[in-house]
């Protein structure tokens, strides 16, 4: 069985749309992700530059990690959505 569909009163299904609607509704999606990715990277750098000037105590610190896999993680995503790609490698 399908499961019944939200009522949405005032959406317009995508398949009624015209052709060239669509194609600008998929750019503008698009370029949202690649903003989205460049601000998150932004946000990794930011904490990154902080905890860097910060004092630490003595002994290891977990959070380096943490700060590396983020800005590994930004990295990929970003080289995905730059390079126009619609298949991801890395997933």
């Amino acid at each position: 069985m399908s499961e019944p569909q939200p009522r949405r009163p005032f959406a317009v299904p995508v398949q009624d749309l015209p052709a060239r609607v669509r194609e600008v509704i998929l750019r503008e999606q698009d370029w949202s992700e690649i903003l989205i990715g460049w601000i998150q990277l932004g946000v990794v750098l930011t904490f990154a530059a902080l905890y860097y000037l910060s004092p630490k105590p003595p002994g290891a610190n977990p959070m380096i990690a943490c700060i590396r896999l983020g800005f590994v993680a930004n990295l990929g995503a970003a080289r995905f959505h730059l390079s126009g790609n619609k298949e991801p490698e890395f997933i």
